[in-house]
């Protein structure tokens, strides 16, 4: 088991890795909260996506979702389509003025990654993208886990 002190260290680095995730400067000029920085990313890199879909992977709520989303529409940002195979189902895209903008995004962050990871060696960037890799895998950070809604 992880002493204390272990425990207390890792608090102690979440809001610096929080401010490694930072919308770029484009971004918050344009006054697009993280949360929608993050969907427009998300969709740069993994296309058309349903709600649902979205929901899941950012591990959120469906209505949380919609109301990213309608945020995003208001903005031109993104468009709902109908699926041509099934009409019921509504899928979110980027539209073709977002795709630049998301595309801006990703190579900030990006950037940044590399310069923070450039101060570890080889070696230790394995262990630390394997370590995080595993606590996702394994769902310890997940939304909703019931763990994140204890009282």
């Amino acid at each position: 088991m992880h002493t204390e002190d272990m425990v207390t260290r890792f608090l102690l680095l979440t809001p610096a890795l929080g401010r490694l995730c930072q919308p770029p400067a484009e971004v918050r000029s344009l006054g697009i909260p993280l949360s929608q920085a993050k969907v427009l990313e998300h969709l740069a890199l993994h296309g058309t996506k349903t709600m649902g879909e979205i929901a899941q992977d950012f591990g959120i709520s469906l209505p949380s979702v919609t109301e990213l989303v309608n945020k995003l529409v208001a903005t031109g940002f993104v468009e709902r389509v109908t699926d041509k195979s099934d009409r019921r189902v509504v899928k979110v895209r980027l539209t073709p003025s977002a795709r630049g903008l998301s595309l801006k995004i990703i190579s900030s962050y990006r950037n940044r990654m590399e310069y923070a990871l450039s101060m570890l060696s080889k070696d230790e960037c394995e262990n630390l993208i394997s370590y995080l890799e595993r606590m996702v895998t394994r769902k310890v950070i997940d939304a909703n886990d019931p763990i994140y809604n204890q009282h």
